[in-house]
């Protein structure tokens, strides 16, 4: 059963050998300090992950779905001039097939949408990049977000311990483009280690601990 939003743990740095390979699912389990998965050889690096647990917000395929939205307004906007006079024509299954395509389109766009904006995701960041499977489900699939080149990270408040974070990658003429999109739990005293925390793994080296240290009362919460 999925978790409420609303009692999703604060991150925290996790010993990487109670968790599982972000790419392949390979219990780490007892294998001590290891530079990278022995099963699809991601690179896991220093001794500890961030793992936090949040709400991506939809990125990769926003533009396309604004696409498809005007294209679906036109449609509907053509077929509210047009049906009375195919009507007239005769041509009752054309504005048949026209209307089921624009409702049956309409419907898709609606619920496909609600699904991605609700969905929340386990975020495992490593020096081999970010680990995300949905939150509460062992059976869900893992993705791995491999690192970009360079990134410019962002932290943003949004309320006591709600807050937003975004990862931009920067191209080589110096444009940036989102990466990673997210919203999460976290107090507003912690914003500025989260952030530090990524950079730091996104260059190869150890996360820095929390300051003011954090309560390790989660610890126990089975991020795997």
């Amino acid at each position: 059963m999925a978790r409420s939003k609303a009692t999703l743990p604060f991150p925290l740095l996790v010993g990487l050998t109670t968790l599982r390979c972000a790419r392949c699912e390979y219990d780490l389990a007892g294998l001590g300090n290891i530079a990278q998965c022995p099963e699809c050889g991601m690179r896991l690096g220093p001794a500890k992950a961030l793992c936090m647990v949040g709400v991506p917000r939809r990125s990769e395929s926003n533009s396309m779905r604004r696409w498809l939205w005007v294209l679906l307004f036109v449609a509907v906007f053509m077929f509210s001039q047009l049906w009375f006079l195919l009507v007239m024509q005769g041509s009752w299954i054309l504005v048949g097939v026209v209307l089921l395509g624009i409702v049956g389109g309409g419907v898709a766009m609606v619920t496909t949408g609600r699904g991605r904006s609700r969905a929340t995701e386990r975020l495992v960041m490593t020096w081999g990049g970010i680990g995300r499977k949905e939150w509460g489900k062992s059976a869900a699939p893992s993705e791995l977000m491999d690192w970009p080149e360079q990134i410019d990270v962002r932290v943003e408040s949004i309320g006591a311990v709600w807050q937003r974070i975004k990862v931009f990658s920067i191209e080589t003429n110096g444009a940036r483009k989102k990466f990673f999109d997210c919203g999460f739990r976290c107090e507003r005293e912690q914003l500025g280690w989260v952030k530090a925390a990524i950079e730091a793994l996104h260059r190869g080296e150890d996360a820095p601990d929390p300051e003011p240290v954090m309560d390790v009362s989660q610890s126990s919460i089975p991020w795997d």
